[in-house]
């Protein structure tokens, strides 16, 4: 494959239209918004941390990537011993207020942590969004639910990198990848809910093949154009689909890329 095919490649866009009135959007917002500022941390484990209320005036602010590992004191009695740089591991706390716009009332948001060693559990406003054992992996939580749009909210995230030793390098402690809210309408794609083959070329042409995941989370049956576009070149595709209220589809196109 030339080079000129890969580049289009990755530059292809996917676009919802709809066609009902309630999947337009009404004004413009950010998609994807990085989420590493002004962050409170606290190293040692405090249960009541996960409270909306709970008063953290005194932990100390930072931004992410953080790793409290490394900031700590060289010692070979250290568990995560050469393995873990002979540096402290354990547990710590972060939190984070934030005012959620009152347009996302009709929005779906999600948090998406690229990375946090290890074992962290996150929580929104009091409520578990669930815990994640392994710390080499990103994963997404649904804000949604427990969102209160206009208001203040607290995300709190336990991290436990206190089981030692528990890798074959230096991993660090604490969330030490970047942080993103993602805002979406109800009916969307779903979080890397896309997939780009080429399952033919030649010097002539090249088949595109778009696998892409849309979801309904709206109340009601929602009509969709799904429009797929190449960057640079004028085809495109076109696929009209209905989806049911909670329910997905996956959708596949190919669009021909001539003289590749």
């Amino acid at each position: 494959m030339k080079t000129q095919l890969q580049i289009i490649l990755v530059a292809i866009a996917v676009l919802l239209a709809g066609c009902s009135g309630t999947n337009q959007q009404s004004e413009e917002f950010e998609r994807k918004q990085l989420f590493d500022f002004d962050w409170k941390f606290y190293l040692g484990d405090l249960q009541e941390a996960s409270a909306a209320s709970f008063n953290d005036d005194d932990w100390r602010l930072l931004d992410l990537p953080h790793d409290w590992s490394i900031e700590g004191d060289f010692d070979a009695l250290h568990p995560a011993g050469n393995d873990g740089g002979y540096l402290p591991t354990g547990i710590g706390w972060y939190r984070k207020s934030f005012k959620a716009p009152s347009d996302w009332r009709d929005k779906k948001i999600s948090v998406y942590f690229e990375g946090v060693y290890e074992n962290s559990e996150v929580f929104i406003n009091g409520a578990s969004l669930g815990v994640r054992p392994y710390g080499y992996a990103s994963f997404l939580y649904d804000l949604t639910p427990h969102l209160k749009p206009g208001e203040e909210n607290v995300i709190a995230v336990r991290v436990d990198n206190g089981n030692q030793k528990n890798s074959r390098w230096y991993s660090g402690s604490g969330i030490y990848r970047h942080v993103w809210l993602i805002a979406t309408e109800k009916v969307h794609i779903k979080h890397w809910g896309v997939g780009i083959t080429t399952p033919q070329v030649n010097g002539d042409e090249a088949v595109v093949e778009i696998t892409t995941l849309v979801r309904n989370d709206a109340d009601a049956p929602q009509n969709i154009t799904l429009s797929t576009k190449i960057k640079g070149e004028e085809s495109g595709a076109e696929t009209q689909i209905a989806i049911e209220p909670g329910d997905e589809q996956q959708v596949v196109q190919r669009i021909e890329v001539k003289n590749p």
